[in-house]
């Protein structure tokens, strides 16, 4: 009995980390945003543990029903629709949240482009520890490294800047 329902956290897990990737926000956005915390977050995608409110609240703010949420083999919303649900339903319950997740990533990326576009910063390859060490000093803005990590993420994927992979892991990013 003990392996089944380890077996069903992990795959309840695993469909709530893939309704936040579709969502396209880190773990600690989307903690933020669900009013959880980034622990409760990786427990939850891990099948570690989590409880009926939690699954509840990711069930409210996502608008996928809880028998949707849990039926494994059924397809999930489209990442447009799910996007527009959850954030009409955080913009109404969680306003202020939704607010400081926004401005941080739009801020974040703003001057990933500026250093890209009018500094010579990514002249030389660059660790995500450097740039968000960087952006502290030089912009008074702090940010965790997996929201640096993702601005940059988006910032290769819209063609801004590059990157070469550095160890198993990580990536440098250079001006093109």
């Amino acid at each position: 009995m003990n392996k089944y329902i380890l077996e069903q956290k992990k795959k309840s897990g695993a469909r709530i980390k893939m309704i936040r990737e579709l969502l396209d926000y880190t773990p600690n956005e989307f903690a933020i945003l669900t009013g959880l915390t980034e622990n409760t977050i990786s427990n939850v995608e891990n099948g570690e543990g989590f409880n009926s409110n939690t699954i509840s609240i990711i069930s409210f703010l996502t608008g996928i029903e809880l028998k949707e949420l849990f039926n494994y083999s059924g397809d999930l919303p489209t990442a447009a629709n799910l996007k527009q649900t959850f954030l009409k339903n955080v913009k109404k319950y969680n306003k202020e949240a939704l607010s400081n997740v926004l401005n941080r990533r739009v801020t974040i990326k703003m001057i990933i482009e500026e250093l890209v576009n009018n500094k010579d910063f990514f002249e030389l390859p660059r660790k995500t520890k450097e740039i968000q060490d960087y952006i502290q000093k030089e912009y008074q803005k702090s940010a965790s490294s997996s929201i640096i990590s993702q601005a940059l993420d988006n910032a290769f994927k819209d063609k801004i800047i590059q990157r070469k992979r550095n160890g198993l892991r990580n990536y440098i990013y250079y001006k093109k």
